[in-house]
């Protein structure tokens, strides 16, 4: 592998944590002041990017100058014969988060949930319809009873409006 690729990735990180630093420095203050702001996290965010492409960097280049050159073993492993890696999977699963997204507020979340965790579960290669029911149904009641009930927050109805505790 050529770790010329990761050098240049890294400082590319640096320079994107650079200029998030700088952007988020521009922000207007708000009107109500916090103690934390709404600076910190692209702050963290920017200082994470910069910080950790610096390592990486650093990383590369003494094994550059260590006399190894540029080229560098692989890293990371073969995929598992029964469960290769699928581009398609990891594609399809970004589609099914995007269409959840999309059809959360119109339907809402006891509606949505358990359709997208069984497919998901489904894309991951689960076929056992038993597993795929209870668990789709016992992660939406779950999820449901902690953020609606217990910390009462707020999940959307959809078509189960006033029909709700």
């Amino acid at each position: 592998m050529d770790s010329r690729k990761d050098l240049l990735f890294a400082l590319a990180m640096v320079c994107l944590g650079v200029a998030v630093i700088l952007i988020t420095y521009n922000f207007r203050e708000p009107v109500i002041q916090d103690t934390i702001g709404p600076r910190a996290f692209p702050y963290g965010l920017g200082l994470l990017f910069a910080v950790g492409g610096a390592f990486v960097a650093i990383q590369r280049l003494k094994s550059m100058h260590a006399g190894n050159g540029y080229i560098v073993p692989d890293e990371g492993g073969e995929d598992e014969e029964a469960y290769p890696a699928s581009g398609v999977r990891a594609m399809a699963m970004i589609g099914l988060c995007c269409v959840y997204t999309l059809v959360l507020q119109p339907i809402g979340f006891i509606v949505a949930t358990p359709f997208f965790v069984a497919l998901a579960l489904f894309l991951m290669n689960e076929r056992k319809p038993m597993l795929l029911i209870t668990t789709s149904l016992c992660f939406t009641a779950g999820t449901y009873v902690l953020i609606h009930l217990l910390l009462d927050g707020r999940l959307p109805e959809g078509v189960l409006k006033g029909l709700l505790p």
